[in-house]
């Protein structure tokens, strides 16, 4: 049963306070048509279900749940991720490390082998493996229910045969590999920040957000042991806030005092990751 155009549908959704362009995104999703279309089609009339999907949504949204877990997609480098609640949402801030670490990847000579700490949705290993086919890549989660989430990124992508993942803490699986760069995106969010409802960061996993006190606890844990899984000449890539980049580059100085340390932007000039080269 028909029951109200698409202009109609938007003066209803005015009710919940949801800036408009959201608003198209969701009934983009809801109806399968794009936004440019749905702009271009006021008269166009919706069912009853598409209606009331397109409520949900965005109240839903209106609520502070991020657009991704609504619509169970995210983008990221070029490629679409699935995602839940129990994974991460994956930032554009990331993107220049990934940019980073296939440059380096590409130069290397050798076995390209590769490590991503910290998986979540599988976005940066599964990127890696699509973009770099003669790349293996060993990913590695604490959360059963974030390998689920990454083993059916891997299937979306055509990368499940290049990609391997494991159950674990940060490299303990993984320990006796050596690597031309491993790549980790630990929770780094000191505790007293971690964000309440409805900031849409408060809906993801706190498993994932958590840094401890100062943020750096779990980087603490993976310098030591990530040292001795680099080949010779290969990289660690960290991923964290600006305001304890200082900090992180310190610590890595402390633990890892003869290697190379960098610090890369993201797209709005912010420190966004550390770059850290072994010797050779």
């Amino acid at each position: 049963m028909v029951t109200m155009n698409v202009a109609d549908l938007r003066k209803d959704l005015a009710q919940f306070e949801v800036p408009a362009a959201e608003v198209e995104l969701l009934l983009a999703n809801v109806t399968g048509r794009t936004t440019a279309w749905l702009r271009a089609n006021d008269d166009a009339e919706l069912s009853d279900r598409m209606a009331a999907s397109a409520r949900e949504f965005v109240l839903r949204r209106a609520q502070g749940e991020p657009i991704p877990y609504i619509t169970g997609s995210a983008g990221f480098h070029g490629h679409v991720f699935h995602v839940d609640p129990s994974v991460l949402v994956p930032r554009p801030e990331t993107e220049h490390l990934v940019d980073d670490a296939l440059d380096h990847i590409r130069r290397w000579v050798g076995k390209l082998r590769v490590a991503d700490i910290g998986t979540g949705s599988g976005a940066i290993a599964c990127t890696i493996a699509a973009e770099l086919p003669a790349a293996r890549v060993d990913a590695v989660d604490i959360s059963p229910d974030a390998l689920m989430v990454a083993l059916n990124n891997a299937h979306r992508l055509g990368v499940e045969l290049r990609v391997q993942f494991h159950l674990g803490d940060l490299l303990a699986p993984i320990h006796k590999k050596r690597y031309a760069a491993i790549i980790a995106n630990l929770p780094y969010v000191p505790t007293a920040d971690i964000a309440e409802s409805p900031n849409p960061v408060s809906f993801e996993p706190r498993l994932a957000l958590d840094g401890g006190r100062d943020g750096l606890d779990l980087y603490r844990k993976l310098l030591p042991a990530a040292s001795e899984c680099l080949d010779v000449g290969g990289a660690l890539y960290m991923e964290a806030a600006p305001p304890i980049m200082d900090d992180l580059v310190a610590l890595t100085k402390a633990l890892i005092p003869d290697a190379e340390v960098r610090v890369g932007n993201d797209y709005g000039g912010r420190a966004r990751y550390v770059k850290v080269t072994t010797p050779g």
